[in-house]
């Protein structure tokens, strides 16, 4: 057995000074390793975007790539970076170094854009751009990259981003690929940017069929090292878990809602990290999504280990507000040693309303309570040097349930990936891991009816929007790109014990009404993780224009609905 090291630097996006030092820190640690591998695009960091393609960028990787195989010594050593060919192609490759060399570039598939499509073998600075195997002293052979049949050892650098559930099929994946092989991987850790995704750092080496070593998600010094003594350790088993009526969650429901939880609190705590920022300020309404932001917070707090003196939590009374929420905030604060602040915004509306010359209690009143709250948070923020958490969620983003300008707007959202059903769900797996105190608050806020509050009169979320589960059901769906008479379809299989086949025709109707429709909102959101499969950031993962028609959808369902 070799001595494999694979290693997940703390590396900072674009800080190729900074992120050289790392790597050759990391080859300082793990002298004795044969090999050690290091994730891809390592060098620049893996979230750098269009950056990739500015020279002062790529020329300080070129740079740094020769300085870091100056360390190399009889080891072999794997690291990412992106390189610009004569022809101005730029690829994502991976350097093989050796005694003070790059040997040569092992070009990466699946290349997200700004990269190139490797087609034939090429030069690079006189070095071979290549995907051939290599031969180590004993015999033995490696490749760097996917070519699972052909050597006896792979080398996976990866940047692939973290969502809800990987690190069981993470485990599960590379002991499957390790049949009659070696597999080593390394995946880009904590520190990358948290604009659109998260990176965990996972390191992972697997032999014949078992798993000699692997670090945890979000570790903070990942890496894996295993040797000749290295013995086989279990992969925890978990049951599996598959619900048609909650398509979001599936496999490792344990994991999953856990992370529903830890993938926003770690992305928000890298993002006080790169920004230096040490203060959050929420609005707490004391209904499901704000309570859920304040679990995650909390979790930030404690992964910085700052205490939460750093939170500024406001509740925002209106005329609307209950006193059912208002307990729940109050009782929520409590529970979390949190401190709680109340302000009234019913004078500031009057008098807003007042300038405006009006005095409906309309669509008008409400949004102007919305953007009351965001425009007292964003200033709080400025205050107190700290940055505002955005609460609304996946399916309230999905169905433009959020006002332009006010709750649709923040610093970071946290729960923008992850839709109601699985909020409610990751608060009900909180609250039964919870001491007596927070687990009965938990519990009251999860028997509240959804409700905006922004009227004196009661108001119910799901008599207006439609079940949310139906929602989110249809949202899963579209997203991963079935047709609407599929979806109909499927919708009826799972939900024919609940509603009849023409309410759920006319929800999904309203679905697309209101989906489509929404996209101006969702083409400027705030910065927010993606937590499971699908995201609707409208830079990374769900790009559409703000001015579609939904007409070819909902024509598809005309029949059916006898329209």
């Amino acid at each position: 057995m070799l001595n494999i090291a694979c290693v997940s630097p703390k590396g900072k996006p674009a800080a190729v000074e900074y992120n050289t030092k790392q790597i050759i820190n990391g080859i300082m640690r793990f002298n004795e390793a044969d090999i050690i591998v290091f994730p891809r695009l390592c060098i620049s960091s893996a979230s750098c975007g269009h950056m990739y393609r500015q020279p002062a960028l790529i020329n300080a990787c070129e740079k740094a790539a020769h300085i870091i195989a100056k360390q190399v010594k009889n080891q072999y050593v794997i690291v990412g970076m992106p390189i610009m060919l004569d022809c101005d192609s730029l690829l994502d490759v991976a350097a093989v170094m050796h005694e003070g060399k790059i040997l040569d570039l092992v070009p990466l598939e699946n290349s997200a854009y700004p990269f190139y499509d490797f087609s034939k073998e090429t030069l690079w600075q006189g070095i071979t751009v290549s995907k051939e195997i290599h031969k180590l002293p004993n015999g033995r052979t490696f490749s760097v990259g996917n070519s699972y049949d052909k050597a006896d050892i792979i080398l996976l650098p990866s940047n692939k981003a973290y969502i809800a559930g990987d690190y069981a099929n993470i485990q599960n994946d590379i002991v499957n690929l390790s049949k009659d092989k070696i597999i080593a991987l390394a995946q880009a850790g904590k520190a990358e940017s948290s604009t659109y995704t998260v990176h965990a750092g996972i390191c992972a080496v697997a032999k014949n069929g078992n798993l000699l070593g692997c670090s945890k998600p979000f570790a903070d010094d990942a890496y894996c090292y295993v040797n000749s003594n290295s013995k086989p350790i279990s992969i925890k088993e978990y049951e599996y878990y598959s619900n048609p009526k909650v398509p979001f969650l599936t496999g490792d429901r344990h994991q999953q809602l856990f992370d529903c939880i830890e993938i926003p609190a770690q992305g928000l705590a890298t993002r006080m990290r790169n920004t230096g920022i040490k203060n959050l300020v929420l609005g707490l309404s004391g209904g499901l999504d704000s309570s859920m932001a304040l679990l995650i917070i909390v979790r930030t707090l404690k992964i910085l280990n700052l205490p939460n003196t750093h939170a500024h939590v406001y509740m925002l009374i209106g005329e609307g507000t209950s006193k059912r929420t208002q307990e729940n905030a109050r009782k929520l604060c409590a529970a979390l040693d949190i401190n709680l602040n109340e302000l009234s915004i019913v004078e500031d509306i009057n008098n807003h309303l007042s300038t405006i010359k009006h005095n409906i209690k309309d669509v008008v009143f409400e949004n102007a309570q919305a953007r009351e709250r965001t425009q007292i948070l964003l200033d709080i923020s400025n205050k107190v040097g700290g940055l505002m958490v955005g609460p609304s969620d996946m399916s309230e983003i999905a169905l433009g349930f959020t006002t332009f300008g006010g709750d649709h707007m923040s610093m970071y959202g946290v729960n923008a990936g992850i839709p109601k059903t699985l909020i409610r769900l990751a608060i009900e797996y909180k609250a039964e891991a919870s001491d007596t105190e927070l687990k009965n608050v938990l519990k009251n806020i999860l028997n509240t009816p959804i409700s905006p509050e922004l009227m004196p009169e009661q108001q119910y979320t799901e008599e207006i929007l439609g079940p949310y589960i139906l929602n989110d059901f249809f949202l899963y769906h579209h997203l991963d790109e079935k047709e609407p008479l599929d979806i109909l379809s499927l919708a009826n299989t799972a939900f024919g014990d609940e509603y009849d086949e023409a309410y759920v025709s006319t929800m999904l109707n309203a679905f697309y009404k209101r989906f489509f429709a929404s996209q101006f909102k969702r083409n400027c959101i705030p910065d927010s993780p993606k937590v499971f499969k699908f995201s609707l950031s409208p830079m990374h993962s769900y790009i559409a224009p703000s001015d579609m028609s939904s007409s070819s959808w909902t024509d598809a369902l005309k029949d059916v609905r006898n329209l």
